[in-house]
């Protein structure tokens, strides 16, 4: 799939039902609003066309009235000499030419008095339902900044649009290239922070890498690095900073030395970790060592090169394409081994579920890209027996099945609950009440409130204790997720269609205090989400595994990610480096 298609199908999602925001009833009544919504807001043209229209409901009646009139009438879209003899001119051509009726062609469209090719691309397209692509001044922005067109003039940018974009899609892309630019990349001060399209953006990687590198100027190259004695993988932060400073990329990349260092950039804590220590935290200007990690990895990934020999002719078998599978399967591979790595369903099937504003897809596609051919992937569960074949046949087995088991609700009626991963599959609609404090219940939200849904997170202790990262509660909060806390489920109904979801007020201090009263409040909505938390499927092992610090449960045997309690994708990535060092220190 090419970047357009991926930049396409993901504005797709974003805005649904993607239409023109004009209101209107007739081809006359939009050319009309078109036209008038040059330099001016569609809310403002909305505004003011109900009152021309009762004055003036045929082109013949907008030909008849005077230019002061017209004028009158529109006078708070601005320019409104120009508009009102465009109009009344427009008017007159529709009555004298085409027997009052709007032409469905382009060509004839634009012999119309102040109808240029935009507004006779968006009459063709809107009120005709042809395929064109209309460039306003959204779409040329837009369209140039993510590096669909390269362009200088509207006409150039059209041409290259149609030229990337399949034409049976040409009508409804530029409908989700336009309320992009209206709501999210906007001319001045545009909010990347919330695009979900920014890994394919080429205005973003510029500006991310003049970003990075101000970043890295900031750093003081302490002796004793804070930042660096926080990683939980005792990256030398201020070396890397160095490599990048110089454009030594390899070398940079080399001292994170894992796969998913684009992938930590975005979704790992930094300001509990680099971030938070570092000592020009106390001017309140720490370097931002995530948007270096981000630029270093987007311009040169990790490559699964060979680097030894220590694994040459060992079979190494990964149970589970996670973040720590991969990354355990990466180090054997470098050290020579044939690795297969065994997946039920898809490669980083749970970090594939993360809204794309937090964790760009294309990352993800990088880091599977990147997988060598010869690293075999063999889509099949493993049980128990599986196991226990592989044990007695590989000379390592890594197990690291992520956390695919979903705890429930634990009330009547919970099983009108969703679970999480419907809900960020897109899989909820109107009234969205979800439960949880965690970073996937605040993902959960952010999905359904970009679905256009009405979302209320309800949390059974304080906001102070939500598990959460602070900074994507405060990001839920400003699209409008609304939050409710000390509060917990106690039952679940179906009611005429509705869910309501009875809750109890608790009474809590700190996390390890929690008492349920007897005080009760109702939520109707269409959907609860549950979102407490997952755990692994215990049915690969006899009861809970017990391992050691390396994560070794027999000779030949190891578990890592979330079997080891891993929460977080940078605590994965350790627990991975750890095993593959204790192992190949054994060699």
């Amino acid at each position: 799939m090419t970047n357009t298609q991926q930049i396409l199908q993901t504005l797709a999602k974003d805005f649904p039902n993607a239409k023109s925001e004009l209101n209107f009833n007739s081809p006359y009544e939009l050319i009309v609003a078109v036209i008038l919504s040059a330099q001016c807001t569609d809310k403002r043209v909305n505004q003011v066309t109900p009152a021309l229209f009762d004055v003036a409901p045929t082109p013949q009646d907008l030909a008849n009235l005077s230019l002061e009139q017209i004028e009158n009438l529109i006078h708070s879209c601005g320019f409104y000499h120009s508009k009102a003899t465009y109009l009344k001119q427009m008017a007159a051509d529709l009555v004298t030419r085409f027997n009052g009726q709007v032409p469905n062609d382009i060509a004839d469209l634009q012999t119309l008095k102040g109808v240029g090719r935009k507004t006779a691309n968006v009459v063709y397209a809107v009120a005709f339902g042809g395929q064109a692509i209309a460039v306003d001044t959204h779409v040329f922005r837009v369209s140039n900044r993510l590096g669909i067109a390269n362009a200088k003039n509207v006409l150039d940018t059209e041409k290259q649009l149609m030229q990337a974009i399949p034409k049976d899609m040409w009508a409804d892309s530029h409908h989700y290239i336009l309320l992009h630019g209206r709501y999210v990349c906007k001319a001045q001060n545009p909010q990347c922070n919330r695009c979900s399209v920014q890994a394919y953006c080429k205005y973003f990687a510029e500006k991310q890498t003049e970003g990075a590198k101000i970043q890295a100027q900031k750093c003081l190259s302490c002796k004793i690095a804070k930042c660096s004695q926080s990683c939980p993988l005792g990256n030398d932060i201020p070396q890397i900073i160095k490599f990048f400073e110089k454009g030594q990329l390899n070398e940079a990349t080399s001292l994170i030395d894992h796969p998913f260092g684009e992938i930590c950039g975005y979704v790992c804590p930094h300001e509990n970790f680099c971030v938070g220590n570092c000592v020009l935290n106390g001017k309140g200007k720490p370097v931002d060592f995530a948007q270096i990690e981000r630029a270093i990895f987007e311009r040169n990934p990790f490559k699964w090169d060979i680097v030894g020999n220590k694994m040459a002719g060992k079979k190494v078998v990964v149970v589970g394409g996670g973040v720590a599978g991969l990354t355990f399967a990466s180090k054997m591979y470098g050290e020579g081994a044939n690795v297969v790595i065994y997946e039920k369903d898809e490669l980083l099937s749970t970090l594939k579920l993360l809204p794309n504003y937090r964790l760009p897809q294309k990352a993800i596609k990088t880091v599977i890209d990147n997988i060598p051919n010869d690293v075999k992937i063999v889509n099949q569960f493993v049980d128990k027996n599986m196991l226990d074949k592989l044990q007695s046949s590989c000379d390592v087995v890594y197990v690291s099945t992520g956390a695919t088991k979903n705890y429930t609700l634990g009330v009547d009626g919970e099983e009108y609950a969703t679970i999480s991963t419907e809900c960020l599959r897109g899989n909820v609609k109107g009234n969205v009440v979800v439960v949880g404090g965690g970073n996937v219940a605040i993902d959960c939200a952010t999905v359904a409130k970009s679905l256009g849904c009405e979302v209320t997170v309800v949390y059974r202790r304080s906001e102070k204790d939500m598990p959460a990262f602070s900074r994507e509660i405060a990001y839920a909060k400003n699209i409008g997720v609304k939050f409710s806390f000390n509060v917990t489920p106690k039952r679940l109904q179906k009611i005429d269609g509705k869910i309501q979801l009875t809750v109890a007020k608790t009474i809590t201090q700190g996390r390890q205090s929690l008492q349920v009263t007897d005080q009760t409040a109702t939520l109707v909505c269409d959907n609860v989400v549950c979102a407490v938390g997952s755990t692994y499927d215990k049915t690969i092992f006899d009861g809970k595994p017990t391992p050691n610090e390396f994560g070794q449960i027999a000779e030949n045997v190891f578990i890592g990610g979330d079997v080891m309690g891993a929460g977080l994708v940078v605590n994965a990535v350790k627990n991975a480096l750890d095993t593959a060092d204790f192992i190949l220190k054994r060699k």
